[in-house]
Protein backbone atom coordinates (compact mmCIF):
# COMPACT_ATOMS: atom_id res chain seq x y z
CA UNK A 1 0.00 0.00 0.00
CA UNK A 2 2.87 2.37 0.60
CA UNK A 3 3.85 1.84 -3.04
CA UNK A 4 0.32 2.75 -4.04
CA UNK A 5 0.37 5.88 -1.90
CA UNK A 6 3.65 6.96 -3.43
CA UNK A 7 2.35 6.76 -6.99
CA UNK A 8 0.96 10.26 -6.90
CA UNK A 9 1.78 13.54 -5.24
CA UNK A 10 -1.72 14.76 -4.49
CA UNK A 11 -2.31 12.36 -1.61
CA UNK A 12 0.62 13.41 0.56
CA UNK A 13 -0.31 14.02 4.17
CA UNK A 14 1.40 17.39 3.85
CA UNK A 15 -0.92 20.03 2.42
CA UNK A 16 -0.03 21.43 -0.98
CA UNK A 17 1.43 24.91 -1.11
CA UNK A 18 -1.17 27.60 -0.77
CA UNK A 19 -1.42 29.95 -3.76
CA UNK A 20 0.62 33.11 -3.47
CA UNK A 21 0.05 36.53 -4.95
CA UNK A 22 2.62 35.67 -7.63
CA UNK A 23 0.51 32.63 -8.46
CA UNK A 24 -3.13 33.74 -8.79
CA UNK A 25 -4.38 30.22 -9.51
CA UNK A 26 -6.49 28.81 -6.72
CA UNK A 27 -5.80 25.20 -7.74
CA UNK A 28 -4.68 23.44 -10.86
CA UNK A 29 -7.16 21.46 -12.88
CA UNK A 30 -5.75 18.17 -11.63
CA UNK A 31 -4.76 18.73 -8.01
CA UNK A 32 -6.84 19.07 -4.91
CA UNK A 33 -6.78 22.28 -2.90
CA UNK A 34 -4.44 22.44 0.09
CA UNK A 35 -7.32 22.01 2.52
CA UNK A 36 -8.75 19.05 0.63
CA UNK A 37 -5.31 17.40 0.44
CA UNK A 38 -4.92 17.75 4.20
CA UNK A 39 -8.38 16.32 4.85
CA UNK A 40 -8.08 13.41 2.42
CA UNK A 41 -4.84 12.36 4.09
CA UNK A 42 -6.76 11.72 7.31
CA UNK A 43 -8.90 9.02 5.72
CA UNK A 44 -6.99 7.56 2.78
CA UNK A 45 -4.82 5.13 4.77
CA UNK A 46 -7.94 3.81 6.53
CA UNK A 47 -9.64 3.26 3.17
CA UNK A 48 -6.62 1.52 1.64
CA UNK A 49 -6.24 -0.82 4.62
CA UNK A 50 -9.94 -1.55 5.02
CA UNK A 51 -12.25 -0.72 2.12
CA UNK A 52 -15.10 -1.93 4.31
CA UNK A 53 -14.70 1.28 6.34
CA UNK A 54 -17.61 2.99 4.63
CA UNK A 55 -17.29 6.16 6.70
CA UNK A 56 -13.67 6.71 5.61
CA UNK A 57 -14.49 5.91 1.96
CA UNK A 58 -17.41 8.35 2.05
CA UNK A 59 -15.17 11.08 3.48
CA UNK A 60 -12.53 10.59 0.78
CA UNK A 61 -15.12 10.44 -1.99
CA UNK A 62 -16.95 13.54 -0.73
CA UNK A 63 -13.72 15.55 -0.59
CA UNK A 64 -12.99 14.73 -4.23
CA UNK A 65 -16.62 15.26 -5.20
CA UNK A 66 -16.69 18.69 -3.54
CA UNK A 67 -13.87 19.74 -5.85
CA UNK A 68 -15.44 18.00 -8.84
CA UNK A 69 -12.48 15.63 -9.13
CA UNK A 70 -13.91 12.17 -8.51
CA UNK A 71 -12.24 11.12 -11.77
CA UNK A 72 -8.89 11.90 -10.09
CA UNK A 73 -9.71 9.54 -7.23
CA UNK A 74 -10.64 6.85 -9.74
CA UNK A 75 -7.32 7.44 -11.55
CA UNK A 76 -5.46 7.07 -8.26
CA UNK A 77 -7.08 3.72 -7.47
CA UNK A 78 -6.49 2.54 -11.05
CA UNK A 79 -2.80 3.48 -10.89
CA UNK A 80 -2.40 1.87 -7.49
CA UNK A 81 -4.08 -1.32 -8.74
CA UNK A 82 -1.69 -1.46 -11.70
CA UNK A 83 1.28 -1.14 -9.35
CA UNK A 84 -0.06 -3.69 -6.88
CA UNK A 85 -1.92 -6.23 -9.00
CA UNK A 86 -2.36 -8.68 -6.11
CA UNK A 87 -4.14 -6.24 -3.82
CA UNK A 88 -7.80 -7.22 -3.54
CA UNK A 89 -8.59 -4.13 -1.47
CA UNK A 90 -7.77 -1.90 -4.42
CA UNK A 91 -10.15 -3.91 -6.60
CA UNK A 92 -12.87 -3.46 -3.98
CA UNK A 93 -12.20 0.29 -3.95
CA UNK A 94 -12.46 0.41 -7.74
CA UNK A 95 -15.74 -1.48 -7.47
CA UNK A 96 -17.00 1.05 -4.93
CA UNK A 97 -16.05 3.90 -7.24
CA UNK A 98 -18.00 2.38 -10.11
CA UNK A 99 -20.98 1.83 -7.79
CA UNK A 100 -20.87 5.57 -7.08
CA UNK A 101 -20.77 6.22 -10.83
CA UNK A 102 -23.70 3.77 -11.23
CA UNK A 103 -21.68 1.63 -13.63
CA UNK A 104 -22.72 -1.69 -12.13
CA UNK A 105 -21.11 -3.80 -14.85
CA UNK A 106 -17.65 -2.35 -14.19
CA UNK A 107 -18.29 -2.55 -10.44
CA UNK A 108 -19.10 -6.27 -10.75
CA UNK A 109 -15.92 -6.78 -12.77
CA UNK A 110 -13.78 -5.30 -9.99
CA UNK A 111 -15.57 -7.12 -7.17
CA UNK A 112 -14.98 -10.35 -9.11
CA UNK A 113 -11.27 -9.52 -9.41
CA UNK A 114 -11.23 -8.90 -5.65
CA UNK A 115 -12.78 -12.33 -5.08
CA UNK A 116 -10.08 -13.96 -7.22
CA UNK A 117 -7.44 -12.25 -5.07
CA UNK A 118 -9.32 -12.68 -1.77
CA UNK A 119 -11.56 -15.74 -2.16
CA UNK A 120 -12.83 -15.52 1.43
CA UNK A 121 -13.73 -11.82 1.30
CA UNK A 122 -17.09 -11.21 2.92
CA UNK A 123 -17.22 -7.62 1.71
CA UNK A 124 -16.45 -8.40 -1.94
CA UNK A 125 -19.24 -11.02 -1.90
CA UNK A 126 -21.66 -8.64 -0.20
CA UNK A 127 -20.95 -5.84 -2.65
CA UNK A 128 -21.14 -8.22 -5.61
CA UNK A 129 -24.57 -9.29 -4.35
CA UNK A 130 -25.66 -5.66 -4.05
CA UNK A 131 -24.43 -4.91 -7.57
CA UNK A 132 -26.41 -7.82 -8.99
CA UNK A 133 -29.49 -6.56 -7.14
CA UNK A 134 -28.96 -3.16 -8.81
CA UNK A 135 -28.61 -4.94 -12.15
CA UNK A 136 -31.92 -6.73 -11.47
CA UNK A 137 -30.21 -10.13 -11.48
CA UNK A 138 -31.66 -11.49 -8.26
CA UNK A 139 -30.52 -15.06 -9.00
CA UNK A 140 -26.83 -14.09 -8.98
CA UNK A 141 -27.46 -11.64 -6.15
CA UNK A 142 -28.89 -14.42 -3.99
CA UNK A 143 -25.90 -16.64 -4.79
CA UNK A 144 -23.33 -14.01 -3.75
CA UNK A 145 -25.33 -12.93 -0.71
CA UNK A 146 -25.68 -16.52 0.52
CA UNK A 147 -21.90 -16.84 0.15
CA UNK A 148 -21.50 -13.56 2.07
CA UNK A 149 -23.58 -14.97 4.93
CA UNK A 150 -21.23 -17.94 5.11
CA UNK A 151 -18.11 -15.76 4.89
CA UNK A 152 -19.33 -13.29 7.55
CA UNK A 153 -17.10 -13.02 10.61
CA UNK A 154 -19.51 -11.13 12.86
CA UNK A 155 -23.18 -11.06 13.71
CA UNK A 156 -23.46 -7.59 12.15
CA UNK A 157 -22.09 -8.89 8.86
CA UNK A 158 -24.46 -11.87 8.96
CA UNK A 159 -27.43 -9.59 9.60
CA UNK A 160 -26.52 -7.30 6.71
CA UNK A 161 -26.07 -10.20 4.27
CA UNK A 162 -29.20 -12.04 5.45
CA UNK A 163 -31.34 -8.94 5.09
CA UNK A 164 -30.21 -8.42 1.49
CA UNK A 165 -30.47 -12.14 0.78
CA UNK A 166 -34.12 -12.01 1.88
CA UNK A 167 -34.70 -9.13 -0.53
CA UNK A 168 -33.07 -11.04 -3.41
CA UNK A 169 -35.12 -14.15 -2.66
CA UNK A 170 -38.35 -12.13 -2.57
CA UNK A 171 -37.54 -10.74 -6.00
CA UNK A 172 -37.14 -14.33 -7.17
CA UNK A 173 -40.62 -15.07 -5.80
CA UNK A 174 -39.07 -17.42 -3.24
CA UNK A 175 -40.97 -15.99 -0.29
CA UNK A 176 -40.56 -18.98 2.04
CA UNK A 177 -36.77 -18.89 1.65
CA UNK A 178 -36.77 -15.12 2.14
CA UNK A 179 -38.72 -15.52 5.38
CA UNK A 180 -36.16 -18.12 6.53
CA UNK A 181 -33.33 -15.66 5.87
CA UNK A 182 -35.09 -12.92 7.81
CA UNK A 183 -35.99 -15.36 10.63
CA UNK A 184 -32.30 -16.22 10.96
CA UNK A 185 -31.69 -12.54 11.69
CA UNK A 186 -34.07 -12.72 14.66
CA UNK A 187 -32.28 -15.84 15.90
CA UNK A 188 -28.84 -14.20 15.94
Amino acid sequence: LSVALGCTGYLNSEPAEAPTEESPETTSKTELSAEATKNVGRYMNLVLEDPQNQFAFDQVYEIYESEKKTWKLLEFFQSAAKLDRKNGNLQILLGLMYVRFRDYYKAAEHFQKALVLQPQSYYARLMQGRVFLKRSDSVKAAEYLADAVNAASSIGEQVEALFLLGDALMLEKRGDEAKKAWTRIEEL
